[in-house]
């Protein structure tokens, strides 16, 4: 596994009204690092749950379409991607868009809407649920395999600059 280099991150505090930057390190955290991992896969499976009751079969099955070949960058907001894939989909891919709602029971500007209330951590989750149906393995191994990784000597070691992965 490539090894990724993660900096210290800095916060001001204040003491006694004098200001001070200090770092943060992995044992300031209430839970190490695997952990909170490992909570952000149950909350991103909350919130998958959550979600499954918001989209019919056919708007999940336009979600998977938009997102059947799509990395997600780290900088780029999630609910952007989120609607411009889909809005992508429905001008560049009309005939999937015909295949997959053959009754037409989806409404393009009311699934447009529908997206675009979501909140940024709901926006994630649905592309997580997308892929996830668009993937071969399931997302709890992969997390898992991840988790295990970082639990493991060789997985997070801290150095004068910070954490290393």
């Amino acid at each position: 596994m490539k090894s990724l280099e993660l900096n210290l991150i800095f916060s001001e505090k204040t003491l006694d009204n004098a200001k001070y930057i200090a770092p943060f390190s992995a044992d300031c955290f209430p839970f190490s690092l695997p952990s909170i991992i490992s909570m952000l896969k149950h909350q991103i499976q909350f919130a998958i749950e959550g979600l499954d009751t918001v989209f019919t079969d056919v708007e999940k099955d336009i979600l998977s379409a938009a997102f059947l070949t799509t990395l997600i960058a780290p900088d780029r907001r999630t609910k952007e991607i989120l609607v411009l894939n889909v809005e992508a989909l429905y001008i560049y891919e009309p005939s999937t868009i015909d295949a997959l709602d053959e009754k037409k029971s989806v409404n393009k500007h009311e699934f447009i809407d529908k997206l675009k209330k979501l909140n940024e951590f709901e926006a994630f989750s649905v592309i997580q649920m997308s892929q996830k149906s668009n993937s071969d393995s399931d997302i709890d191994e992969r997390m898992a395999e991840i988790i295990d990784y970082l639990a493991s000597p060789e997985g997070i070691q801290q150095n004068k600059d910070g954490f290393r992965v």
